[in-house]
């Protein structure tokens, strides 16, 4: 649900994943694996 979320997010902005974790101090590896389910960012990063 939550990388759902993310994904929609991110995409009715426009921006891409690169962008989206360089906002939140995060790689873009690290991002895409939110929005695919295989992590869940911690409580602080969001």
């Amino acid at each position: 649900m939550l990388e759902e979320i993310l994904k929609e997010l991110r995409n009715n902005r426009g921006l891409t994943q690169f962008e989206v974790a360089k906002g939140l101090g995060v790689t873009q590896p690290t991002y895409q694996q939110w929005e695919t389910g295989k992590r869940s960012p911690t409580s602080e990063t969001l």
